[in-house]
């Protein structure tokens, strides 16, 4: 929770209190729209400086009430010339929002419930790369996401905890992203032997062809499928001899294939031995 210092009161032993309760969170100083100091509070006692999650650029240390920006659409003005900065927007209910703005354009941003970062959001200056990340209420990461433009690109989702229901890999990201890594604000997901660590969810999407036969049998080790039942492969690198392992996942009651590289033999066989399991090739149902 990010609060203006008007907001506090102080009891009689100095400590913090907003309303009627020891404060946990940012404490921001607001003078005349310009956020002069932002201090971490924890149950009533500063306890030190609050830092962005993510880097300030260089153009500019200005700091101030999202109110006070000029113009409805970007690029935003503040007195009159465009933007370059953070804007912090402050709401009642415990949810705050801080954004960074370049030449009046939204470049980061970060929300927060409660005092609990929910979701950040980042852009190099140049386009180089592109971040997006949600936590659920837990402080577990529920989406990560990196799209470095023409190099490569991961995301996944987390339907619960070490379960994850989307996994998508374009380009040579294991490799590339060592180039990248001082730009990358989650540290995670950067070798693929992650995959050994979880799990899919009740529905798993599959896409990209930089997911190898390796990463497919690397995800279908200890509780790997056994849980899911849709099954979506969209254009990877995954061969026959990976499907095959999908032969014994019997719970499934829908599989959706599209690939240049699995022949419709390999499906059909797998059709055959599940019946009930709903089952489509290339956009077309298989049907024994």
């Amino acid at each position: 929770m990010i609060v203006v210092k008007s907001e506090l009161e102080f009891d009689g032993f100095q400590k913090v209190l907003y309303s009627g309760s020891l404060f946990s969170g940012v404490i921001a100083e607001v003078v005349d729209g310009v956020v002069n100091s932002t201090k971490l509070c924890r149950q009533g006692v500063v306890v030190g400086d609050y830092t962005l999650p993510f880097p300030l650029y260089e153009t500019s240390k200005l700091w101030i009430d999202a109110e006070f920006l000029e113009g409805d659409d970007e690029p935003v003005k503040f007195q009159g010339k465009l933007y370059n900065g953070v804007a912090y927007s402050f709401y009642k209910s415990g949810r705050s929002i801080v954004k960074q703005y370049e030449n009046g354009e939204e470049v980061s941003k970060a929300e927060y419930s409660n005092g609990i970062l929910q979701s950040l959001e980042h852009v190099e200056p140049d386009d180089s790369l592109t971040q997006d990340y949600v936590w659920d209420e837990s402080g577990s990461i529920k989406d990560f996401s990196l799209h470095a433009l023409g190099k490569f690109q991961i995301a996944l989702h987390f339907e619960s905890k070490n379960r994850i229901s989307l996994l998508t890999v374009r380009g040579d990201y294991f490799k590339e992203i060592e180039d990248s890594k001082e730009l990358v604000l989650v540290d995670r997901f950067d070798s693929p032997d992650f995959l050994k660590e979880i799990a899919a969810g009740s529905t798993l999407n599959i896409s990209g062809t930089s997911i190898t036969d390796r990463m497919f049998d690397d995800l279908l080790q200890g509780d790997g499928l056994k849980e899911t039942q849709q099954l979506q492969i969209y254009n990877t690198g995954i061969t026959n001899d990976s499907f095959r392992e999908i032969i014994g996942l019997g719970r499934l009651a829908e599989l959706y294939v599209e690939s240049d590289i699995l022949t419709s033999e390999d499906v059909k066989q797998f059709k055959l031995l599940h019946p009930n399991c709903y089952v489509r090739f290339n956009c077309e149902e298989v049907i024994i």
